[in-house]
C-alpha cells in the first residue's frame, strides 16, 4: 500500500494496469501514487491528466514530467517516453478515478443549489443531520470539512478529481450523509459526473453568471440539469415561490417536493420576523429559529422539508431547529451595541435587495449600506447593484469587492454613484467600513455586503488580506462607535 498526497491511502496498482483500464499500452511498473490535473499538485510518481485548457501548455507537462509523473493527454505535444494518448480523456478520467479510488455509494449524498442560499442551506442539512447521529461531510464554498476532516478548496464545487479524493476521505471515515453545495460551473463542467444524489435541493435560481452562462435561460437550464445526477429513487426539494421552477418539475418522473409561502407541498405560514430571530409555521408545527431574515426562512424551510422526506418528526425538529448557528459571513451579526453591524455574502442584486428590505424594515435607526461589485464579472448588474442600495438605503457607501484585473475606479463608475444624494465613494473597503463605523449612530444597522466571510480580496493576480469582521473588530476595539 502506498500513501498519497494529502493522506490519501490508494491500492497498489501499475501505470500498467491502470492505463490498461483506457485502452492504453503502457510497461511502466511503478505504483501509482495518486491523479492531478494541475502540475503544480503533481509529485514522484503520479498521473498527470492533461485535460484542462491550461494543462496542455507545454511547460505544464514539462513541470510534472520533471516531478517524475506520467503525463497522458488526448495528442502527445513532444516526443517523450513518458507522455501517452488516449482520445475522449474526459469521459476515461471517470473510469480511471473509478479503478484507483473507487465508488463511495453507501452514504446519502445531497445536492444543494440555487443561485443564493446554497451554503446556508447546505449548513442548516448537515447540522440537523449531525444533531441526528449523523457522520456528515460538508463540500461547500471554499472549504471541504466533517467532525475531523477540513481542507480549504479554491471553488464553490471542487473538480472531477477532487471530489473523487474527497469521496474517498468520506469512505474510509464511514460518513454516513455528504451534503454538497453544486454551482452552475460545476453543472456546465460535468464536475459531478461520478455522483448520483439521494437528493437535489434548489433554493431559488435568479440572475448571476451571466459573464459565463450569456443569458438567464441558460443558466436556469444549467441548473436544471442538477436533476440528470439524481438516483431513480432520488427526490427534488424545490421552492414553490418562483414560477421557473415549473418547467423543472413538468420535466421530471422524480419525486418532487416543495416549500414555499404561496402553494406547496409544505407551506411556510405566519411568518414573523424581528432583529433577533424568525418565527413560522410549517404544517400546524411552530418553528423558531435565531437567524435573521426571510431568507433564512426559507433555507431553514428547505432543510425542514429534508429532512422530513427522512422522516424525522416535527417535534424533534422544532427542538433542533433552536440549535441551529448562522454561517459565517451569511447574515452574520457580528457586533451588536449602540448599533448593529451585519456580514452578508449578497452579491446579486436579489439577495442585495432582500437583505437591505429586510434591515429596512426592522432598523430603529438608519440603514447604511456598503457595496461593492467584483471585477471581471457581469457588469450590466453593476448599476442595478448600486441602485437597490441608494433605494434600501439611508446612506449607501460604494467601494472594492474583488477586482481582480479591473481598475477599482471603472468598477465604480459602471456603478454610477453620482446618481443618488446619498450615496458616497471609498475605493478601498477598509477606509468604507471606518466611515460607515465613524457615521453610525444609535440603532443604526451597518450592512457590509459581497464578501461574506472571505479572508482575501484579489487584485491583478495576487491574494491581499480583507476580511469584513476583522475589519470591524479592528475600527470598534479603536473605539470607532464613538468618532464624532
Amino acid at each position: 500500500m502506498k500513501v498519497g498526497r494529502l493522506g490519501f491511502i490508494l491500492e497498489t496498482i501499475t501505470f500498467t494496469d491502470l492505463l490498461a483500464k483506457v485502452g492504453v499500452s503502457c510497461k511502466d511498473s511503478r505504483i501509482v501514487r495518486g491523479i492531478s490535473d494541475d502540475s503544480r499538485e503533481v509529485e514522484q510518481d503520479m498521473l498527470f491528466v492533461a485535460i484542462k485548457a491550461t494543462a496542455m501548455k507545454k511547460e505544464h507537462i514539462l513541470e510534472a514530467l520533471t516531478k517524475g509523473a506520467v503525463v497522458l493527454c488526448e495528442k502527445q505535444p513532444f516526443a517523450d517516453a513518458n507522455i501517452y494518448e488516449a482520445a475522449s480523456l474526459k469521459q476515461k478520467l471517470i473510469l480511471l478515478l473509478d479503478t484507483l479510488y473507487g465508488r463511495y455509494e453507501a452514504c446519502q449524498c445531497i445536492a444543494v443549489s440555487g443561485t443564493n442560499g446554497k451554503t446556508s442551506v447546505a449548513s442548516y442539512i448537515a447540522q440537523l443531520l449531525y444533531m441526528q447521529k449523523a457522520r456528515v461531510m460538508v463540500i461547500g464554498t471554499g472549504f471541504v470539512k466533517g467532525e475531523t476532516i477540513f481542507f480549504e478548496t479554491s471553488n464553490t464545487t471542487p473538480g472531477l478529481i477532487a471530489l473523487a479524493k474527497y469521496f474517498d476521505i468520506a469512505r474510509r471515515k464511514q460518513i454516513t450523509h455528504i451534503v454538497m453545495e453544486v454551482s452552475s460551473h460545476a453543472i456546465a463542467q460535468e464536475r459531478i459526473a461520478r455522483i448520483r444524489f439521494d437528493a437535489v435541493v434548489f433554493t431559488n435560481i435568479t440572475a448571476d453568471h451571466l459573464d459565463y452562462h450569456i443569458t438567464k435561460t441558460h443558466y436556469r437550464f444549467t441548473k436544471f440539469k442538477l436533476a440528470n445526477y439524481l438516483k431513480k429513487s432520488g427526490v427534488i426539494i424545490y421552492n414553490a415561490d418562483y414560477e421557473y421552477m415549473l418547467p423543472l418539475v413538468h420535466m421530471q418522473s422524480h419525486r418532487c417536493v416543495s416549500y414555499g409561502l404561496g402553494a406547496a407541498h409544505i407551506p411556510i405560514e405566519h411568518v414573523v420576523l424581528s432583529e433577533s430571530n424568525i418565527r413560522f409555521s410549517l404544517q400546524g408545527y411552530k418553528i423558531r429559529a435565531h437567524l435573521l431574515g426571510l431568507m433564512n426562512v426559507y433555507n431553514v424551510a428547505a432543510a425542514l422539508t429534508f429532512m422530513r422526506i427522512n422522516d424525522v418528526e416535527y417535534e424533534r425538529l422544532q427542538e433542533d431547529v433552536e440549535k441551529l448557528r448562522a454561517v459565517k459571513g451569511r447574515l452574520e451579526v457580528v457586533y451588536q451595541g449602540e448599533f448593529q453591524v451585519w456580514i452578508d455574502y449578497a452579491h446579486t442584486a436579489a439577495a442585495l435587495k432582500e437583505v437591505l428590505s429586510f434591515a429596512k424594515q426592522v432598523a430603529k435607526g438608519r440603514v447604511i449600506s456598503i457595496v461593492g461589485c467584483g471585477g471581471n464579472r457581469d457588469v450590466k448588474k453593476r448599476p442595478i447593484m448600486a441602485e437597490i442600495a441608494a433605494k434600501y438605503s439611508d446612506v449607501a457607501i460604494y467601494t472594492s469587492d474583488n477586482p481582480r484585473f479591473e481598475r477599482v475606479c471603472d468598477i465604480l463608475k459602471d456603478m454610477h454613484a453620482e446618481r443618488f444624494l446619498n450615496a458616497c465613494v471609498f475605493e478601498h473597503r477598509y477606509y468604507a467600513i471606518k466611515h460607515a463605523v465613524k457615521i453610525a449612530q444609535n440603532s443604526d444597522i451597518i450592512v457590509i455586503t459581497g464578501k461574506g466571510s472571505e479572508a482575501f480580496t484579489s487584485i491583478y493576480g495576487k491574494q491581499y488580506p480583507c476580511n469584513d469582521a476583522t475589519w470591524v473588530k479592528k475600527l470598534l476595539d479603536q473605539g470607532g462607535e464613538t468618532w464624532k
